[in-house]
């Protein structure tokens, strides 16, 4: 049995699979503004993405930066996202 998380495409490409070696290490919904920090072995990078749907503005309402091994995300006070939520939003927290 597999655990973890796996991203298709609609051909049915595992882009996990497609993209390694990458170690995804959380899933964060992205609500309010918060941070976190992660143990990060020697020789890997941390690193984010944003997963959206939002009626046509993928990613570009999210404040999401990585310091070292800490990730925070920002809510923007002039952004509506927040008040409306569609269908979420959620950061993929990995390391290469």
């Amino acid at each position: 049995m597999k655990y973890g998380i796996q991203i298709k495409l609609d051909d049915g490409t595992d882009l996990v699979t497609a993209i390694t070696p990458m170690f995804i290490l959380d899933c964060i919904n992205y609500e309010h503004s918060g941070t976190k920090t992660y143990r990060v072995p020697n020789g890997l990078t941390l690193k984010v993405m944003v997963n959206a749907c939002q009626k046509n503005k993928f990613g570009q309402h999210y404040n999401v930066t990585v310091s070292g091994n800490t990730v925070t995300w920002r809510e923007d006070a002039n952004d509506t996202f927040f008040d409306s939520h569609v269908c979420g939003a959620f950061i993929i927290v990995y390391m290469e």
